[in-house]
């Protein structure tokens, strides 16, 4: 096998640029591996995620996000359903979601129009087992310890067990989603680099 200083000039050059790069902060890296080292520094915040957004924002992006739910429109959605008497609840998929920011609001938008309580009463049997267990809101994230974070949170007393049969967390990369096509009525994503 011969090495790259023994192969034609045009052929070492042809090699050099089929070297694709991204941009990832302040540096070019090769394509394919900017995943790993999103994956790599949010691993590394995630049980001080939240913290750092307060310092990073002022504590700004709790309004950023409060307004980001309430543009979604919820409670006209929720009147929606029932005017048209719809069986279905529904379903929000948080997508890069990972410590819960922006589902635990849509959440309390939810149990503030009582739209849970239209999804347990219309999931429930009359023996009151679930029969249909699918989560309203699924929190999705390429970073399972982003995951786990909101996991934590959504655990830590803010919300009722029953409410919580409501919320799904699954780990998965925002460019390849393994949902089927429709089966969410609202996805939201609050990231911006991490999904680019």
């Amino acid at each position: 096998m011969k090495s790259s200083q023994s192969l034609p000039r045009v052929l070492r050059v042809v090699r050099q640029f089929s070297n694709h790069t991204e941009q990832f902060g302040y540096k070019k890296v090769l394509e394919g591996e900017k995943e790993g080292l999103v994956r790599g520094v949010f691993a590394s915040v995630a049980g001080n995620y939240d913290v750092m957004n307060d310092l990073m924002s002022g504590g700004m992006h709790r309004l950023w996000k409060d307004d980001f739910v309430q543009k979604i429109g919820i409670q006209a959605m929720v009147a929606a359903r029932r005017q048209t008497k719809s069986t279905e609840p529904l379903r929000f998929l948080d997508v890069a979601g990972g410590t819960g920011d922006i589902s635990f609001r849509i959440i309390k938008a939810l149990e503030k129009s009582g739209a849970l309580d239209d999804a347990v009463s219309q999931e429930t049997s009359q023996e009151g087992g679930l029969v249909r267990p699918g989560s309203v809101v699924t929190i999705s994230d390429i970073n399972p310890a982003m995951l786990e974070a909101g996991r934590k949170r959504a655990f830590d007393g803010r919300f009722s067990r029953q409410t919580l049969a409501h919320v799904g967390f699954r780990e998965a990369n925002a460019q390849t989603l393994p949902f089927e096509d429709n089966s969410f009525d609202v996805y939201t994503i609050a990231a911006k680099e991490e999904a680019a």
